[in-house]
């Protein structure tokens, strides 16, 4: 066997120190992190509180600290070389507070959401934090939000975030480029099924304020990931969709300034994973499927997908 292994053209790397899922996860000084999440033990679900740091040069996942609490499901961004996680939940309550992660993983409490924002989508766009849909109980999407929050960053003052069409969802893919927020797929919730997934995809203009709507994402998915590639183009992936439902690995690459979706390689395995870009490559981490959690981890360099999509 070579001493590095790929699966479906990624390699494969050090999995994470433990199975984990609904994690928050990002780059700091160049260095993967993941923060808390979710896994199951003797059918028990544990709520985590670590922080893990991956060391690309040594290959190797490092314990780097704790949160102050277990916290899942939270929004996190990236601005001025730190990390943004806000809201979530420590598994017995919705929790409120936007901390700042700095490089040395340095926690520094930075504000206050006004609702809860479980199952939450949303991303730094210039100064400010935009949170979209979310709910108090990861279990009960009954009580998701229509609209959303836009957080200052630089002064903490909160204000509203107009919903994107007329209906309350959360569990979407999104992420901010230039000046405006995308949004893709989620879930809503519905009295026969208890859930729908969506593809209905949105971008919100920060200097605006206003919603634009895309071309649908080509299947119905919720609990999917989205990275930036480029400048343009955004790459989404995994979650639970599709036509019957199921857990799926399909990947796509969206082009912002054509409104177009392109097939790339799949994901290395079918689940909810976590995706983040780091120099030229995009890192799988971990994810869930149903009660099952993975720690498998794996990355591809963006030219790989862009050149799986067909592209340059």
């Amino acid at each position: 066997m070579s001493a590095i292994e790929t699966f479906a053209g990624w390699e494969s790397l050090p999995p994470l120190p433990s199975p984990n899922g609904g994690f928050a996860c990002g780059v700091l000084r160049g260095n993967v992190v993941v923060l808390g999440g979710t896994n199951w033990k003797d059918d028990t679900k544990q709520w985590l509180d670590v922080i893990w740091a991956y060391d690309a040069q040594a290959r190797q996942w490092e314990v780097r600290g704790k949160l102050p609490h277990p916290l899942a499901y939270a929004v996190t961004g990236e601005w001025n070389g730190e990390l943004i996680v806000a809201g979530g939940t420590d598994g017995r309550q919705a929790r409120k507070e936007v901390w700042r992660i700095g490089p040395s993983l340095e926690l520094t409490p930075s504000s206050q959401l006004r609702e809860d924002s479980v199952l939450a989508s949303g991303d730094v766009v210039g100064e400010s934090l935009f949170i979209l849909g979310g709910c108090a109980d990861a279990a009960k999407l009954d009580g998701l939000h229509k609209g959303g929050e836009r957080l200052d960053l630089p002064t903490g003052k909160v204000g509203v975030l107009a919903p994107a069409g007329d209906c309350a969802f959360g569990l979407a893919a999104s992420l901010g480029i230039g000046r405006e927020l995308f949004v893709f797929g989620g879930v809503r919730p519905d009295l026969d099924k208890k859930y729908v997934s969506l593809s209905a995809a949105w971008a919100f203009d920060a200097g605006k304020g206003a919603w634009r709507a895309l071309k649908p994402y080509p299947m119905p998915v919720h609990g999917s990931s989205a990275v930036k590639l480029d400048e343009h183009r955004i790459l989404i992936a995994g979650g639970y969709g599709g036509n019957p439902p199921d857990f799926t690995a399909a990947a796509f690459i969206y082009d912002a300034r054509r409104d177009t979706y392109t097939r790339t390689m799949d994901l290395p395995g079918a689940a909810m994973a976590g995706l983040v870009r780091a120099a030229d490559f995009v890192y799988c981490l971990g994810g869930e499927n149903t009660k099952r959690r993975t720690a498998a981890c794996a990355r591809v360099t963006v030219a790989e997908l862009l050149r799986a999509g067909g592209m340059d």
